[in-house]
C-alpha cells in the first residue's frame, strides 16, 4: 500500500468510522471505549480528523481508532478500513484491498455497542471473559501489560507513598511485583497487577499517587483535572480477588487473612 493510499483512509470521516465501529456520537462526542466512562470524555476534532480522550489520553487518527479498538496491526486496520472504501491507486483507477485473512474479514462489518469479540489467552487457548465495545466492558490484553511487571520500577513517588507513608516491607513489595509510571498530565500512578492461582496476568488496578480528597473545578468532560481520579483501571480490567498467587503458598490449616483491598493486603 502506497503513502497516498493509507494518506486516504486516514481522511476517512473520523465520525463514520467510530460509527462503523459501534460508537454513538453525539455532537462530535461519545463515551471513550478505551476506560470505563460515563462522562463523554471521547471527542471527534473534524477539522484534523482525529480523536481525543480527555481522561485517559486516548487519541489518535481513523487507523489508530480501528487497531486500538479491534486489536489490529497497522495492515489489518488498513484491510478494515479499505473494505467498502475503494482506495485511489493511480494505475487502476479504485481497489479494494484483497482480504485473504478470515479472522480479520469478520470484522469487515459494522459492529453493535455490544458485540462481542473474544481474545485469545496465548497461555492456554481459551477465550478470554466476552466483553462490550463502545463505553461498556471489554477484553483485557494481558499481553500488552505483562511486560511492565517483569522488571518493577518504583518512582519517588512510589517509594514515598510505599515505605515512608504505609512503612511497607519491601520483600512484600517485590512479591507483589508492584510498578509505577507518569501519564502525559505528570500525574503520577502506582501500578497493581492481579494474577491468577497460577501466576498469568489478569488485570490491573492503577492508583494515583497525586490524588487528592478535595474537589478540584471540573473540566469540560466532567473528570476533573485527572488528579480528582484516585483510580484508574486499563480496557476491560476490573476489581477481582487480588494476591491469588499466595494461595499456593499455604500450607494445611494455615490461616488465611482477608483484608478489603490492595494496600491492606500489604
Amino acid at each position: 500500500m502506497t503513502n497516498d493510499q493509507i494518506q486516504f483512509l486516514r481522511s476517512l470521516p473520523i465520525e463514520e468510522v467510530a460509527a462503523r465501529l459501534g460508537i454513538e456520537v453525539n455532537r462530535h462526542k461519545a463515551l471513550c471505549p478505551f476506560h470505563n466512562d460515563h462522562h463523554a470524555s471521547l471527542t471527534f476534532n473534524l477539522k484534523k480528523n482525529t480523536y481525543r480522550c480527555f481522561a485517559c489520553g486516548a487519541h489518535g487518527d481513523t487507523i489508530d481508532l480501528v487497531r486500538h479498538l479491534l486489536y489490529k496491526d497497522f495492515r489489518e486496520a488498513c484491510l478494515y478500513l479499505s473494505a467498502g472504501n475503494p482506495i485511489p491507486n493511480p494505475d487502476r483507477g479504485t481497489e479494494h484491498l484483497e482480504n485473504k485473512n478470515n479472522a480479520v474479514r469478520n470484522f469487515d462489518m459494522p459492529l453493535s455497542p455490544y458485540t462481542v469479540i473474544p481474545k485469545k489467552d496465548p497461555q492456554h487457548s481459551t477465550p478470554l471473559s466476552p466483553g462490550r465495545w463502545a463505553g461498556g466492558e471489554a477484553p483485557f490484553d494481558a499481553t500488552r501489560y505483562a511486560h511492565f511487571f517483569q522488571h518493577p520500577h518504583l518512582s519517588p513517588e512510589a517509594r514515598h507513598f510505599l515505605f515512608e507513608q504505609r512503612h511497607l516491607d519491601p520483600r512484600v513489595i517485590r512479591w507483589c511485583r508492584l510498578t509505577s509510571w507518569q501519564d502525559r498530565q505528570g500525574t503520577h500512578w502506582l501500578q497493581i497487577p492481579y494474577y491468577d492461582q497460577d501466576n498469568h496476568l489478569i488485570g490491573i488496578q492503577n492508583r494515583n499517587l497525586d490524588y487528592q480528597p478535595d474537589p478540584v473545578p471540573p473540566s469540560p468532560c466532567g473528570e476533573g483535572s485527572g488528579v480528582r481520579l484516585r483510580f484508574r483501571f486499563p480496557q476491560g480490567s476490573r476489581c477481582t480477588i487480588y494476591n491469588l498467587p499466595v494461595l499456593r503458598r499455604l500450607r494445611e490449616a494455615e490461616p488465611l487473612w482477608i483484608a478489603e483491598g490492595a494496600s491492606d493486603c500489604w
